[in-house]
């Protein structure tokens, strides 16, 4: 168990000798093994690391309030150094493509830097606005697709698709988008295109169809939306959680975190919005409920088609389904077994078992070859520190996100001799696959 850190960092960067540079808004840190110590510190509060990176060089690039920067080597460490072409504008994020641009997104518009000699960078190269559209607007993020196209969503002028020194499509509230306010987007596993604004969702399929309604009612207010392994596509805000996801007799699947679960099928009327059509409720406290679907945590489904969700304060239902809908249902809660009914998280290791993350620790849900379940457990206070949401599963090894920090667990071993926490106590936002 190794303690790096107790700190609030912003970003993290892998380096080529297989370190690690982490940042806070104004310090510089480097990770290697199990040992961390600072490598620079800007001496003042000014937010002057907003987000770090790497080049094929291994030097440090850095963005924030006083503008895009690298940090030179001395003979007593690290000196900023500043392009004055862009010193003291806010920049948001900066990242190096494949071929060594560097692209930069500030609240004064697009930036892009060439080199004609990489390995100097002080020295012949072209600091460019390519695109006179995007001069003097705040921007947001900066996405590449899958077909390596440039994406530049903006604060109030849409979100532009790029390809070399040219705009082949500006997405707008005129032309389709709920909103010209762009806050975020991703293009998931099928091709597909989802654009989270100030006003919902847009999902675009073939740029033809827009906005994505649940009967009529839109997702305002997204915060942020992830496509996850298992095809389901999350949304959520301050206030609201859904998760859509498909079953195999070719229904959809609604998760409202308030109001309980939905079945139906996906439309598109007219007006060419994608509408999310109810066939079925499932909704707690009525005369014929009988499982309780209020306040659901997560929702998935298993290799056999079982629809599996958490309850706050019930526990997880598996629900057996046809081409109806819920056929049966059985609750697994801490008269089963569980550490706790406040489930986070559920999924499915490839030897069968089913992990629940709680508020708790984590519970293991087995069954030997004679049908026969057991319930195995590992508490926060014997491992794991902090409340698990979600885990990354790499080979044998699982790793829960955890509220203060993250751990590893073997996955083929049972509890209490699960492995080691590492990185106890540090508050872990997100894990992606990388």
């Amino acid at each position: 168990m190794v303690e790096v850190g107790k700190r609030l960092f912003k970003s993290v960067k892998c380096c080529a000798d297989n370190s690690i540079i982490a940042n806070t808004s104004r310090s510089l840190f480097k990770i290697e093994g199990d040992s961390m110590r600072q490598i620079y510190e800007y001496g003042s509060a000014l937010n002057i690391f907003n987000d770090i990176d790497i080049d094929k060089d291994n030097r440090i690039w850095f963005g924030g309030r006083l503008g895009l920067g690298m940090l030179q080597t001395t003979e007593t460490g690290f000196e900023p150094l500043f392009f004055p072409e862009l010193r003291n504008k806010l920049i948001g994020t900066i990242f190096f493509d494949d071929e060594g641009t560097l692209h930069v997104a500030t609240i004064q518009g697009y930036y892009r830097i060439k080199w004609r000699q990489p390995a100097l960078w002080d020295s012949d190269y072209i600091i460019e606005q390519p695109f006179s559209q995007l001069k003097d607007i705040f921007i947001n993020r900066i996405y590449i697709d899958k077909e390596r196209n440039l994406w530049i969503p903006t604060d109030s002028y849409g979100v532009f698709r790029t390809k070399g020194d040219s705009i082949t499509l500006h997405l707008t509230k005129e032309n389709g988008l709920l909103s010209s306010s762009i806050m975020c987007m991703l293009q998931d596993n099928e091709g597909i295109y989802w654009f989270g604004t100030t006003e919902g969702i847009c999902m675009v399929k073939d740029f033809d169809n827009y906005a994505i309604e649940n009967n009529g009612i839109r997702f305002k207010e997204t915060k942020e939306f992830t496509a996850d392994e298992f095809q389901r596509i999350w949304m959520y805000s301050r206030s609201a959680l859904y998760a859509y996801q498909g079953d195999k007799y070719g229904y959809y699947w609604c998760a409202d975190y308030t109001n309980g679960i939905y079945r139906g099928t996906v439309s598109r009327p007219e007006n060419k919005n994608m509408v999310f059509d109810i066939a079925t409720i499932y909704k707690s406290y009525t005369a014929d409920s009988s499982f309780v679907t209020s306040l659901i945590r997560d929702m998935t489904f298993d290799k056999d088609g079982n629809l599996w969700f958490s309850s706050l304060y019930t526990g997880v239902y598996k629900l057996s389904i046809d081409n109806n809908g819920a056929v049966s249902h059985k609750l697994y809660s801490t008269v089963d077994g569980l550490i706790s009914n406040n489930v986070y998280g559920i999924t499915f290791h490839d030897d069968g078992s089913v992990w629940f993350l709680t508020q708790r620790g984590i519970s293991v849900l087995r069954r030997d070859s004679t049908g026969v379940e057991t319930i195995n457990r590992l508490y926060i206070d014997k491992g794991i520190e902090g409340m698990p949401f979600s885990y990354l599963q790499k080979g044998d090894r699982l790793y829960p996100q955890l509220g203060v920090g993250s751990a590893y667990v073997h996955a083929k071993n049972k509890p209490p001799a699960f492995g080691d926490a590492i990185n106890r106590r540090l508050y872990i936002s997100k894990i992606i696959y990388l």
